[in-house]
């Protein structure tokens, strides 16, 4: 059942992989001086793959499995009749005996006291797709070096000596010579293996993390969406003492395709002063009133502020015109994880913070569309959010808290678009689209350590398909009650960095010229 949990993986667009404890030099390999491991049943090894080799298509979906070798073979280490096991790599797994020829098994390699070899082509591991996916790193040695792969094989019944392997499976081999030294002391109980009674579940624990992480992609991306919204934030309706008051409410719906909708809903209040007819200051406060998040839940506490100024020329929207925007926000991060079955409810506090800024050039004209006007603009945006490292609480459900380190995500873009203003009776038509491209990008990883036995490490990628070009748009309807006063309703779409993430945030302001 655990195993039928991780194919969900591959529709997040997730991996993760798990380190464990390192031990020096080769795996014992196929070479008959080395020493065998003998496994018994009940018990296996958890093999640490580091690097593969290329696989060739004749060979694509064979296991290969070394027993007892050498001149003489001791026939209570050979594979024997009563001998049976269970071999597990991802989301893969495949059970073996002796007695009973699995499917696709081609032969046993033979001696006269039991057999030395397994010969098992399965076409299921032809185009096996590994899930979790295996991470290249790099090169080494004429090998691929990937992050650490933890696959097992375990005695079911029986009691055979393992000596070494080849498996060729989606285009690539595993082999003793890329693995973690295995001794007859890395032998465990099968409980062991999987994570059973002996602590958390680790493939369950994994799981609940990728939920997480997944979380933490959304509550990342509401909070983004809210903020880059606010870059968008003026006042620009003056009186006689050149002041102008926005004040007025906030909702930013983000649909993440994999786990769901979360929101945001928040009171803002924006405020300018015309310093003279072609430059005008301001600020603004967009204060959360509530959330609906999932296991990552940012406070209501601390509100986001922000600054702003705009220079025209031309004191309105025709002409060269330039704006610069400013935001920040620190708010205290809770992190649930999801208890699956064999976890512990794992849960802690950090610090969010996140800022942003805008620097926006553009040109308005008047004789593109008859009674509108066009700004087409380019601009440079940074964003910068993060929440800081912490440990989970030790409760007397939590035995073995996570430690989480820093989590941390940039992205610089460049931004260009147009704008189109327009005026029909007392009705206020606007309109904003356009393209951001990434120039700087970095997919934040949600990793950390613990003390599960078999997860001393671990790191969960939260989007494997980033979107480097992402589009953007809003639309507006503003009602002039008088020359001094005006209600305006706006809508603006943003697609975040994550893959089939998106963003809606709506708001509905009143303003006043004073």
């Amino acid at each position: 059942m655990k195993y039928g949990f991780l194919r969900f993986l591959s529709a997040l667009g997730l991996t993760f992989l798990v380190t464990t404890n390192v031990y020096a030099g080769h795996l014992f390999t196929q070479n008959t001086l080395n020493t065998p491991v003998t496994i018994s049943s009940g018990t296996g090894v958890s093999v640490r793959q580091l690097r593969y080799e290329t696989g060739s298509t004749g060979t694509n979906g064979l296991v290969t499995l070394a027993f007892n070798q050498g001149n003489s073979v001791d026939p209570n280490l050979a594979w024997n009749a009563g001998d049976s096991l269970r071999l597990t790599i991802g989301n893969y797994q495949v059970s073996i005996s002796y007695d009973t020829i699995a499917n696709g098994t081609s032969g046993f390699g033979s001696a006269s006291q039991g057999a030395t070899s397994l010969y098992l082509s399965d076409p299921n591991l032809v185009n096996l797709v590994l899930n979790p996916a295996v991470t290249v790193t790099g090169t080494q040695s004429g090998h691929t070096t990937i992050n650490p792969y933890t696959w097992t094989i375990e005695s079911l019944s029986g009691s055979f000596s393992f000596e070494g392997y080849r498996i060729y499976f989606g285009g690539i081999i595993f082999d003793g010579n890329s693995a973690d030294q295995i001794t007859q002391n890395s032998v465990v109980s099968s409980t062991q293996l999987s994570g059973g009674n002996t602590g958390p579940d680790v493939i369950n624990t994994l799981i609940g993390l990728v939920a997480t992480a997944s979380d933490l992609r959304s509550t990342f991306a509401n909070q983004g969406a809210a903020q880059t919204a606010g870059l968008d934030y003026d006042c620009n309706l003056f009186g006689e003492n050149h002041v102008c008051v926005s004040a007025g409410g906030r909702l930013t719906n983000t649909l993440n395709d994999t786990v769901g909708t979360v929101n945001s809903t928040a009171a803002i209040l924006v405020g300018s002063y015309r310093y003279d007819s072609e430059l005008r200051l301001g600020g603004w406060l967009d204060q959360n009133l509530n959330r609906q998040d999932r296991s990552v839940r940012l406070e209501n506490s601390s509100p986001m502020i922000g600054i702003f100024g705009v220079y025209a020329p031309s004191g309105n929207d025709l002409g060269p015109q330039i704006k610069l925007a400013a935001s920040y926000v620190t708010k205290n991060m809770e992190i649930t994880r999801p208890m699956l079955t064999g976890t512990e409810p794992g849960k802690g506090s950090t610090r969010y913070s996140s800022t942003a800024a805008l620097i926006e050039a553009g040109y308005g004209m008047s004789d593109v569309i008859d009674g509108a006007i066009v700004t087409p603009f380019a601009g440079l945006r940074v964003y910068r959010g993060k929440n800081n490292s912490y440990t989970e609480a030790t409760t007397a459900d939590v035995q073995n808290p996570l430690s989480f380190d820093e989590y941390k995500q940039v992205v610089h873009t460049a931004v260009l678009g147009a704008k189109l203003n327009a005026r029909v009776d007392e009705f206020l038509l606007n309109a904003n689209f356009g393209i951001e491209s990434d120039l700087k990008h970095n997919t934040p990883t949600l990793s950390g350590a613990s003390s599960i036995s078999g997860m001393s490490y671990f790191s969960v990628e939260a989007d494997s398909k980033p979107r480097y070009k992402r589009g953007f748009a809003s639309a507006g309807v503003g009602y002039l009650i008088d020359k001094d006063q005006r209600v305006d309703l706006k809508v603006h779409y943003r697609q975040d960095m994550f893959y089939r993430v998106d963003s809606i945030t709506t708001l509905l302001t009143y303003t006043a010229g004073f």
